[in-house]
């Protein structure tokens, strides 16, 4: 896993959750990467200078946080794949401590790439 998406315990609940969160999107087949959109505004600030691309983790108002994840995904059954991103989401925020603060999950796929280009 990539050194920006290692849990540290010493980072907000926030931060971890979005690191747990985009790091188990991204070991979903199909997912070729975190984007963070025309306006590179769809990230979570990880601490010094690092940027979770892809991800964001906002208060939901009842004490847990809203992950919303913008991806690149490969053509394939995008239903399906949403449903394995929710529920590896889940599973690593469960793995995580983090189960009580996960709120909402949303998934949206900014593009697909076919036949093995490059996002």
């Amino acid at each position: 896993m990539p050194e920006a998406l290692t849990t540290t315990r010493s980072a907000s609940e926030r931060v971890r959750l979005a690191r747990a969160a985009l790091g188990a999107a991204l070991l979903v087949p199909g997912v070729r990467a975190g984007d963070a959109g025309p306006a590179r505004m769809h990230f979570t600030a990880a601490g010094e200078g690092q940027r979770l691309d892809g991800v964001t983790c906002i208060a939901d108002g009842r004490g847990g946080y809203e992950v919303s994840l913008q991806l690149v995904c490969e053509a394939v059954p995008l239903a399906t794949l949403s449903a394995q991103i929710h529920e590896r989401v889940s599973g690593a925020a469960s793995g995580a401590d983090l189960t009580a603060v996960l709120g909402n999950i949303s998934v949206r796929f900014s593009d697909l790439v076919v036949g093995g280009g490059v996002p």
